[in-house]
Formats: structure tokens, sequence, C-alpha cells
């Protein structure tokens, strides 16, 4: 608990009586947005992190508005037809900025809240977060101003808005008409600690001088240094600035020591020190911080305060500059929306559209501005295929599997993985004309390779539908990003100027701001809590570095080569930290590669054949060393945090060497070539020659099309468009598919999507019956297969309708037609012919043998199935009229052409891949309608499907004899399943059994966590915080998921599974720290109520509470005692007297509840039949730990790891700005009243394991056995 939140509550809890009487309350949105201040807290971060300037403008701009007719939130209006010009045209408003931050927070509350919190009042939190953001006070600012309706006036902001001139007469003039005293206006000139004071704003001051010759109230040499950076007559002095302090980013009583010692920039901050009505409060707040943050939260309240609309005055504008879109209800008659107090951020279904014309959330913040300055650019070398797909089975082992759900993938570097951002710069490294792209569908895309970049692999192995686009793509915006963005550009470098010969790029900072807009943009369209799971979830790859090691020499600084990599190591560091504040959790880092191989560095630094450029190699290795260090730290520093070291130069030296061995013929030239004897002196383009034979790999030959046949083993969604209830395009089903439920029966890709996929298919063929599987679509394949269907036409008839096999290869005549009418008989003919056909059908048939439509024999039965599948492959048509389109859109030519009894042979396939019938007695269906022995199958049903296996192998092996150049291909799938099923661990799975997806099981769940920070057994503990879940209301939510199993599982099973859980109950700490001990405003409090009755009063509600989670069916009942509260870092800081030892009286109060909790487990235990409560003694575990915490590993047992201020890091929660030990396994305490997580460690260990001197009467492993 923050003891400044607790002070300034007390002055606003007086000054509320004022501001409630204006319209203003504490808990105005109680009812309808209780989580307003949460989304706004929560939307800043991104905002704050990557412009670290934003905390001043912000706080400038709420004042700005404020002072002209209060704050109206009139200053973000902008001009229209019917405005002759906004309050902007104010040339006192010069410098304002950050306004269209207040539109993106106003559209995240809309999305939660629509139609009830006004753009002031949002205002107003943005500018209280700025200043405890930047290490001030938590300031708690009454709510419920309305929006101004009228037109703003710059005329108006023109007279009330103060001149950089005013001196302390009209400044205290200024503050009292809001209410001021001249404490509290001295106080709020404190803002000025933050940010910059222009030139412009100074010029005056520096021209008018005393007798002396000098500055009145300057020293002389800060007067030097203004004159130097200001100078008169300049024609920059409105884009020049002064810093207001030294530490100008952060919250702090500098202002007044620069003041004091002369170095005041404005008149009025040297009048204030020399006026005798001012200059003790400027001593004092010089000398007093946290008196100056007490004046500073009363004053910015009365400030916010002061003449604002509210009630029925003024309106509540939906887009905060746009005057006309806003309601104008009374306030007493809004609809309350978001009626619960818990922080619940995720989108309604109900929640209304936006007005029309009104842009969406999401998309009218993702612009494309262009890059002004000229910045550089490099091309660095292409890479093949090839090289790519073996570099991305190093990477898989990030993910462990690639059906993990990864919702996303944020890509961030060089030419290496830019997917076409460069083609949006003026630039010569572009990588959007031929023969780029040559094997990725003869697509130029803007990739710098013949086909795909290595996370282009990855992101396929991961199951993604689509690759992730480019940022600066026009259609980068909406849903798509919640897929991933690609921030990459050719040329780029850690150091901004790496690449500058060549033109435009994104630079490594200006790709983390980009991405700061995305996770803005992600948050208002998805909500903050869906958010910031989306992207602690998401994968992070960053490939940069390489350029900064090739182009050294176009640093614009000389150093010398270890200096200059300590810089590149700092800088990448610095903006990896950035993406973990953005919520990035797990982050993929390449290390540079061995840039001495790569053909461009050996043309323009001659070496003997097959060797490399040393120098350059031997700088890649000492930065990837360094690289590798640094990353190690972040993995400790940053909790949470999974950084990946990805050794690329080891993966190319090993590629170099031993190319031979990986199939390759050439590991010196560029396949894309114009001249020299490497080919790397002049980049790719269209006048380059290509190798012929780009890669030796079969998975890369070109394969224009896949056409599949079967049953549910490969539907991609035909059955959607039946009528059926075999259908799957409903969740779970996909939940490792984006969470896209397709119609795919899986969590993720089929077994052909991985095969287009590993072949280069850059989208997955559609299904035939969707409306997308037309056009040029076609000629990349389409999937017929249909889930119920078999060989037999009978097969799956339960199911509904289905597409039998015999229309699926009718499907295909059509759809070999249609490709023939779109680009000729001729090339129909090549695509059909290199194409892969693929068919999986035939297990439904071994399955549902009893649903054949005529009584035969097994062997009869399994022989019919074979020649029907070979008669399948048979389907009559009439004569055709067939006509295709030209170049110059007329008819070419019209052949007319007669094709009797064609088979899918003569219909041009020669590629044909037919799958047998899979281990159908192993799937647990099969397993549990045929009831079997633990680890076996249904044999009968295994029986027959070898027995067809072995007919349909001899008939593919007739059909290659019979059928000139025909490769039929018979792929044992019954085979392939049984070893996984057999091995199932060796391949790294833990369950062979069952399925993963169930209706029903053995257990309900692994449980649910009610805790909440702050609760505590007595309602009012906490309430300082607002949003709590004291005990009672947390019982309340287990009798709520209570009912939720017993609906699910039925009450006999319901109550079995919670007589065996484990119910753990940690209580009681804030009812000490947060209500009777709280600084202040618990002394009448203690006054009244002695500590034995406040114990006593804690224990009888604590019985209540225990025996209603008995009566609600838990039975063994862990219960914590309270533990040695006067240790943690916030009591000792806030008792001084204490020295370095623990506040004693706190410790007393926490024994004197223990003995009594211990007595009320044993009498629960005694009279509670059944129940098993156990007394974990935490106060003694934490307490040994203390008092002994050399001895287990410790170096500081007083102060917190995370903080901010105070000799203890007591004073201040952890927050965004607070700083963080570098060692946390060295101390006790996380933050100013929790343990590490080291310390956590002993304490769950020694309840675990521990004697009953720990826990009582037996441990929480023997809990759980008993």
């Amino acid at each position: 608990m923050d003891l400044r939140a607790i002070v300034v509550g007390i002055s606003l809890f007086v000054f509320s009586i004022g501001a409630e009487g204006q319209g203003l309350s504490y808990n105005f949105y109680e009812n309808s947005c209780p989580q307003v201040e949460a989304i706004v807290r929560a939307a800043l971060q991104p905002i704050f992190l990557t412009d670290p300037t934003a905390p001043a403008a912000l706080l400038r701009l709420m004042f700005h508005d404020c002072q002209v007719q209060g704050c109206d939130a009139s200053i973000l209006v902008d001009p229209n037809e019917n405005t002759v010009s906004s309050e902007m045209a104010s040339g006192k408003n010069f410098g304002i900025r950050k306004r269209e931050s207040i539109n993106i927070l106003k559209s995240m509350v809309e999305l939660e809240c629509p139609q009830q919190v006004s753009c002031s009042d949002i205002l107003v939190l943005t500018a209280r977060e700025a200043v405890s953001a930047s290490g001030g006070p938590q300031i708690k600012v009454p709510l419920g101003r309305r929006d101004s309706s009228v037109p703003p006036s710059y005329k108006l902001a023109d007279s009330l808005l103060p001149s950089a001139t005013i001196g302390v007469d009209g400044m205290l003039q200024l503050f009292a008409k809001k209410g001021m005293t001249v404490e509290e206006s001295v106080a709020i000139m404190g803002a000025h600690t933050l940010g910059v004071t222009h030139c412009l704003n100074i010029l005056n001051r520096l021209s008018g001088l005393d007798q002396g010759g000098r500055v009145e109230g300057m020293a002389p040499m800060f007067e030097a240094f203004l004159r130097i950076n200001c100078p008169q007559g300049s024609l920059t002095s409105n884009a020049s600035f002064v810093l207001n302090d030294p530490t100008t980013l952060t919250f702090d009583n500098h202002y007044y020591n620069n003041v004091i010692r002369g170095h005041g920039v404005l008149r009025v901050d040297a009048e204030m020190v020399m006026d005798p009505r001012t200059a003790l409060a400027v001593k004092r707040f010089a000398a007093d911080q946290d008196g100056f943050f007490q004046a500073f939260s009363s004053a910015f309240v009365k400030f916010s305060s002061s003449g604002v609309l509210s009630g029925n005055q003024g309106v509540v504008r939906k887009i905060c500059n746009i005057k006309s879109l806003s309601l104008s209800l009374p306030a007493a008659m809004t609809t309350p929306r978001c009626l619960t107090r818990g922080l619940s951020l995720q989108p309604s279904p109900t929640t209304p559209s936006m007005l029309v014309g009104t842009p969406q959330p999401g998309t009218i913040y993702i612009t494309n501005p262009l890059i002004k300055k000229k910045e550089r650019l490099i091309l660095f070398h292409e890479m093949g295929i090839i090289f790519q797909i073996l570099v991305v089975y190093f990477l898989l082992l990030v993910s462990c599997s690639a059906n993990k759900n990864v919702p996303a993938f944020f890509t961030f570097g060089d030419s290496l993985v830019d997917v076409g951002n460069n083609n949006y710069l003026q630039t010569l490294a572009k990588g959007n004309y031929f023969p780029f792209g040559i094997d990725f569908g003869n697509n130029p895309t803007g990739r710098f390779s013949n086909g795909r970049t290595t996370f282009d692999i990855l992101q396929q192995e991961l199951g993604f539908a689509n690759f992730t686009p480019p940022y600066l793509a026009p259609t980068t915006v909406g849903d798509v990003l919640l897929q991933g963005v690609n921030y990459a550009s050719a040329g780029s470098g850690i150091f901004n100027s790496t690449g500058y010969a060549f033109g435009d790029r994104i630079n490594f900072d200006t790709q983390m701001s980009y991405h700061g807009r995305t996770v803005l943009a992600i948050m208002s369209r998805i909500g903050i809590p869906a958010a910031q799971k989306l992207l602690r979830r998401a994968i992070y790859g960053v490939a940069i570095g390489s350029n900064d090691i090739m182009f050294k020499e176009s640093a614009p600084v000389a150093m010398s080569e270890e200096a200059y990599l300590d810089f590149l190591i700092s800088r990448l560091k610095s903006a990896l930290t950035t993406l973990y504040n953005l919520n990035a959790r797990k982050i993929i880092v390449t290390n540079a590669g061995a840039c001495g191989c790569i053909p461009f560095e050996k043309d323009i630094h001659p070496v003997p054949k097959g060797s490399c450029v040393r120098l350059i190699n031997r700088m890649a290795h000492t930065y990837n060393d360094k690289l590798k260090g640094m990353l190690a730290e972040l993995n400790k520093d940053l909790q949470g945090a999974k950084f990946i070291y990805v050794d690329i130069y080891r993966i190319i030296l090993d590629l170099t060497k031993n190319y031979v061995s990986y199939g390759f013929e050439n590991a010196t030239s560029a396949c894309c070539w114009v001249a020299v004897s490497r080919g790397g002196l002049v980049p790719c383009n269209p006048l380059s020659k290509v190798c012929p034979d780009r890669s030796n790999c079969s998975a890369q030959n070109n394969v224009p099309a896949v056409f599949t046949f079967g049953d549910s083993l490969v539907d991609v969604g035909n059955n959607n468009n039946l009528q059926t209830i075999a259908k799957a395009n409903y969740f779970p089903y996909g939940i490792d598919f984006g969470n896209n439920p397709t119609g795919r029966f899986s969590n993720g890709r089929t077994i052909i999507d991985i095969i287009q996929q590993e072949l280069g298919f850059k989208n997955f063929t559609p299904p035939y019956l969707a409306p997308t599987a037309a056009g040029d679509n076609l000629l990349q394949g389409v999937n017929y297969a249909s889930s119920g269907s078999g060989i037999s036409n009978v097969t799956g008839f339960f199911f509904g309708d289905r597409i039998n096999f015999d229309t699926q290869i009718s499907n295909h005549g059509t759809t070999a037609l249609a490709i023939m009418s779109r680009i000729g008989i001729p090339a129909a003919q090549k695509l059909l012919r290199k194409a892969i056909y693929v068919v999986v059908i035939g297990s439904n048939d071994i399955m549902f043998e009893e649903s054949a439509s005529i009584a035969m024999s097994e062997e009869a039965y399994v022989d019919f199935l074979i020649s029907r599948l070979k008669l399948a492959l048979t389907v009559k048509f009439p004569s055709l009229r067939l006509s295709y389109v030209g170049c110059n859109k007329k008819v070419r030519s019209t052949h007319t052409k007669k094709i009797p009894l064609q088979t899918l042979y003569n219909l041009n396939a020669r590629k044909i891949v037919v799958s047998n019938a899979a281990l159908v007695g192993c799937i647990p269906f099969e397993k549990d309608i045929h009831p079997v022995e633990k680890g076996s199958c249904a044999r009968m049903l295994n029986k027959m499907a070898q027995i067809y296996n072995n007919k349909l192998k001899g008939m593919v092996a007739e059909l290659n004899k019979e059928l000139q150049g025909a490769k039929f291909v018979y792929a044992d799938n019954y085979r392939i399943l049984q070893d996984l099923i057999q091995n199932y661990a060796s391949y790294g799975f833990e369950v062979a059994t069952s399925a993963c997806c169930a209706f029903a099981g053995r257990r309900g769940g692994l449980g649910v966590n009610y805790a909440s920070g702050g609760g505590g057994i007595l309602n009012d503990t906490g309430k300082i915080f607002v949003g709590r879940i004291n005990l009672d209301a947390q019982i309340d939510n287990f009798a709520n998921t209570r009912q939720d199993i017993v609906s699910r599982i039925g009450l006999p099973a319901a109550l079995k599974l919670f007589s065996r859980a484990l119910f753990s109950v940690t209580m009681g700490s804030n009812d000490f720290i947060n209500n009777y001990l709280a600084p202040v405003i618990s002394i009448p409090e203690q006054k009244l109520i002695s500590p034995e009755v406040f114990v006593a009063i804690l224990i009888s509600r604590y019985r209540l509470q225990l025996t209603r989670l008995y009566n609600l069916g838990a039975r063994k009942i862990i219960v914590t005692n309270v533990g040695p509260i006067g240790c943690i870092p916030f009591e000792r800081e806030t008792t001084l007297a204490a020295g370095d030892f623990c506040f004693e009286k706190p410790n007393q109060l926490a024994r004197l509840f223990n003995i009594q909790l211990k007595s009320l487990v044993k009498e629960l235990s005694t009279n509670l039949e059944g129940s098993k409560f156990v007394y974990a003694d935490v106060y003694r575990i934490v307490d040994d730990i203390i008092q002994n915490h050399i001895s287990y590993g410790f170096e500081n047992a007083n102060s917190a790891c995370c903080y901010v201020a105070g000799r203890f890091g007591g004073l201040i929660p952890c927050g965004p700005p607070s700083k963080v030990c570098r060692d946390r396994s060295k101390y006790i305490f996380w933050d100013p009243y929790h343990p590490s997580d080291a310390a956590n460690v002993i304490i769950a260990s020694r309840l675990l394991y521990g004697d009953t001197n720990d826990i009582s009467p037996m441990n929480v492993v023997q809990l759980y056995q008993s």
C-alpha cells in the first residue's frame, strides 16, 4: 500500500464535499463503468513505453484544456466547416501534442462502456496517470465531468491561457480563481519538472536585463547556457528547446532545487524564490518531496475540478475530436452498461455499432506515415529456400510443438525477414520484382528470397493459415493485426545510421514504435485483458545485427570495434526490454550470421576459393558472444521472459562447410547474379541470370497444385455447406488454428495442410463447396474431401449429407474443365500433370462395415471396396465443347473433344498418393464402443484394415504397371499411427489412448483461484483500493463454480470431487495492514477498538466463512496464519523509529490473531464431521527465513526488489516506473508487501513436506494423500 496515496486520500476526502457539490464524485462510474481507470492505465502503458516524452505532453494537454472554461475536452475538437477554428489555433497552444492519444483511449473505453465516460474525464485520468508513471504521486480524482457542446474559441484560449512572461502576481491570481492556496499554487507549478520549454517562450526574458546587464534571478552560467542554445534572432526558436530540469522525464522535486540555484527557465520560476509569499513553499518543496507530492495532489484535484460541466450540462462525446458525435442525454438518464465491479474487458456482443461514418476501433489509428527523413538501407544477401527450411527446424524448438496455440507472430529485423515493407519506401533496396519470388508462386512480394523467409516457414509450422503481413501495407488493419505483424525492413540495423546509402528504411527504433501502435490498436479492438493475453502468448522474432557488422564503417562516430559492439548490444538490450514491457514474453533473437561468407563480402574482399572474410566473421563472432550473455541476463532480470538465442552463425558455417551432405551443389555463389565470379557485387534485379536448379530438395520442386479426396481426416470445410451432423465448424475445433474452427476435424492442421506448407504453398487449397473455390484459386488445387464419406456410397449415411467418393471424382472433372476453360488445354494439361493428388479414404468403410447395404463376408466386403476404389477413379462425360480466353480477352480457340470413360489418370493426373486405412481399432471412439483392456485396441477392426491395406497395396502396384507415366504412391498411415501409439513417449506425447477433446471425463478440472489483492476477512478491508474481492465474495464465487460443476457432472460426482480437492485460504494480513493499521486513517478506529476486540471480530467472522466453505462441500482445507507483517518493507518504511528492525506492533497483533486462529482450526476440525482443517504457520517460516536469511542464500532481508523510492523501497507499490534488483533470488521481498519467488519456493516446500512445527496436524502432501 502506498503511504502517499493514503495521505493524499485524506486531503481529497476533505475536498470531496466541494467536488461532489459540483456533480463530481469519487465513485461516479461505479455502476456504469467501474473499470474505466484500469482501462486508461493499461492503454497508456504502450504509449509511455514507446514515447518517454508522452507524460509531459499529456499533462500539459490537460492543463491547457482546463484553463479555458474548465476541463471540458474542448482542446481536443478539430475545426470543421461550421467552426472558424479550434482552440489549437491559439498561439499559446504552440507545441501541444498527443491529442490523438485521448481518442485512442476513448475508443477503448467505448468498447467496454459505450456512451458513458466523457472525453474530459479521460483527459484528466490520463494526466493523473502521466504524473504517476513518471514517478509522481498517485492522485485520486473525482469524476463526472461532461464535454463541451459549444464551438471552442481560439480567442478565448488566447485570453485565458497564461503567457510565457507571467509573474508571481499573475500566477497567484490565476490559481486563486481555481480555489488554490498559495502553497498549492507553488505546488502546481512543479509540473514544470516534466518536459521542455521552447526557446520561443524565453527570448523575451533573455532580452530584459537588470541594471547589471543580467537577467534578474538567473545564475550567470545558466544565462550563458540559454543564450547559446536560444540565440536572439534565430529562425529556429520555435523548434529549439531547453530542458526544464536535468530529470526532465521524472516527476520529482528537482524543479525547486533548480529554481533556488537560479536555473529557472521562465520569469515566474525566478520570481517564486524571491517573492516572500512563495519563497518558503519553494524551499520546503525542495527539501521535502513527499510534502510537494501531497500539495501537488491537492492542487491537481482543485484545478481539474474547477468550473467543469456536470449533471445535465454539456454532452458525452463519442469521438473526442468531433464535436457533433456526442450524446446530450442528462447524466442521470444514461443507461449503465458495465455493472460488474471486476475488470472484465471482453467486447460485449450486444454493444451497439458505431455511428455511420465513425472509424472502427483498431483501424482509425493504424496509419502508414511516410518516413520523411531519408534514412539508410542496405540489401543483405538473398538466402535460398532450403537454407530457410533447415533453420526453421532449429527455431521450432522454441515452441516445442508445431501445434501449440500461438495466437500471433510479430517480426522485427532486416532483409532476412522483410516481407514487403520496403515496397512502400523510397529506397533502392526492394524485392518486389522478378526474379524475386520465383519459387513463391512466381510472385515477387518484397521478400528478398526466391521463396519464403525463415519466419514464414516457422509460422506455417506453427499452424498459421496466412503469413503475417508487412506493417506498411494498407491492408494491415483490423482483425489482421490479431495474428501478428511484420515490421522488418531491408537494410535496417540496430544502429539508426546503418545502411543510409540506400535510402529510406524502417530503423529498429521505429519498428519498436510501430509495434507500440499495433499494441494500442489490438487493445482497442479486443479489450485490454484479451490483448495482454494474446501478446504474452505470441511469439516475437528479432533478426537484426548483421548489417551493423557488415557496414560498421558507416557509423557516424568513430569508435573501436569493442566499443562499437558494446554500443550495439546496449541499444538492442534497451529495445528488447521495451518489447518485454509491451507484454512480449516469448522472444526469438537470432545472432549475426557468418556475414563474411556471403557472395557480396567475398566479392568486395577477394578471398581464396572456399574461404570467407575472416575479419567480418571475427566481429560477428564477438558480437554473438556478447549477445548470448545479454539474453541470459534478460532471462534472469525480466520475470516470465523467455528469450531464445538462435545461432544462425553456426548454422550458416555448417551449411557452407558441409553443403554437399545437405544436398547443395554450390556454397559460394549467388543463384541470382549479374557479374563477377560469385555474383555478389550487383544485387539481384530483372536483368539478372537465375540458376536453373535453385534447390535439390524435393520438397521445393515446383508443384503447381494439390487436389485432395477423402473423408474427415482431410476435410477442410466442405461439410460446412451440407445438412449433416458431421461438422467441425465450431469451437473447440481449430483451437490451435488461430482459434478458428474452419471445418477441419482437428485442433489444428490436417496432414494435407502440412504437406502443402512444406511444398511451399502460400495458402491452403479451398474446399470445393466454398464460394472461394473459383477463378484463379482453382489453379492451386481444390479439396473435395467430406467427413463421413467412404468408398461405398452408403457409408456414413447416418450422418446425413456427405460427398461420396464417386461425387468427389465427378466434382474434380468439373474443376478440370474449368481450368481448361480458364488457361487453355495445353497449359491445363501441364498443370494437372505436375499437380499432386491425395486420396485418403477407406477407414470409414472399415469402421462402419455393418452399415453395408448387402450382407457379405469380410473378405468379399474388402474385395468390393478395392473394386469400387478402382472403378471410382472412372467417370463418364458427354461430348465437351471447350473454349478459353487469350490475353486479348477474346476467344482464342475452341475444341470439341469426345471423352469416353475417362479415369483420373486420363484427366491428366500423374502423381497420386493413396493412403491406406488407418489403425481404426485404436481410436478412442472404437475403444469406447468395443471395450478393451488398457493399452489394447479393437483387434477385429485392425485385422480388417490390414487385409484391406494388403489388397490396396497390390492394386496400387498394378496401376503403376498399367498406366504409363503414372506414379501412384502407397502411404502406409496404418504403420505410422501404430508406431506413434506404441512409442508415443519418444515422440514427446503423454497420452496415446484418450481424446484431447472429450465430452466427459473423470476429472472436473484443476481448480480455480479466487484470491484478490487487497481483499480481507472483513468487507471494509482494502476499500482504499476501490475494487477487490473480499472473502465473502470469494466464497460466493466458489458457490457459482460449484453450481457449474454440479450441472456438468451431477451432484454425487461433484461432492466426491470437492471432498478430495484441496482448499487453501490465506487471509488476514490485509485486515491489519490496510485496515486496522493503515497509516493516519486508522487512528480513530484504533482509539475506539482495542487490538483484542479487533482480533475477536476477525476470528468470529472467519469462523462463519470457513464453516460456509465446509457446507459447500470443502473437506480438506489449509488455513495459513498471518505472517510477520511488521517486517515487510512497507511497514518498515512507515515507521522510521523501528530503524533496521521489524516494526513490533504489527507483529504483536499478528501473533495475537494466530493464537486464536490455531484454536479455531482445531475447533472446526472437531466440530465439522469429516473435515480436515490444517493450520499453516507461515509466520514461523517467514520469521525463520528473515532471521537466518544468509543460510538460505539471501543477501537482503528487509528491502523490496521492485522499488521506486524509500530507504527500503516500501513507499510506492511496484509498477512500470519501478527499478528491479539485478538478482531477484537474493531478495526475500519482491515488492513492499509480498515475498519473492525465491522466498515462496522455501515457504511452499516447508508447507508441502514440513513437520508439525510448520504445518499441523499434517503437511500438504499428507493431506493430499489422506
